[in-house]
């Protein structure tokens, strides 16, 4: 497998998963976004548009810029994940439940903020 192929490889996108989870526990904002963006890049190409995956991945992207204080941003991530849960899960799954509440809390700290 060459180099470009494997960069892009579904696998490469839960390393890129994790390795955002661990610089977000270390305050490492700006990277990672940038690695979990990735993640999504990857996951956009090989799954459904309307994947759980992907979802998840646009809650972890939004939880992030809540913790920058970009709201907007997160808002916009967030409301994505929830779009998505909503097609893919039943009302009451659990993923859907922390999306919901997640967008209500970013809703809130946007309201409060502007």
């Amino acid at each position: 497998m060459q180099q470009s192929q494997l960069s892009h490889h579904p696998t490469i996108a839960t390393i890129y998963n994790n390795m955002g989870s661990a610089y977000t526990s270390i305050g490492e904002y700006s990277k990672a976004i940038s690695l979990y963006e990735k993640q999504l890049e990857i996951d956009q190409k090989y799954l459904l548009h309307n994947h759980l995956d992907l979802a998840i991945s646009y809650n972890n992207i939004a939880s992030v810029y809540v913790k920058t204080g970009d709201y907007l941003k997160a808002l916009c991530y967030c409301q994505q994940a929830v779009d998505i849960g909503q097609i893919t899960l039943s009302s009451n799954y659990p993923d859907l439940q922390l999306f919901r509440r997640n967008l209500e809390c970013i809703r809130k700290k946007c309201k409060t903020f502007t």
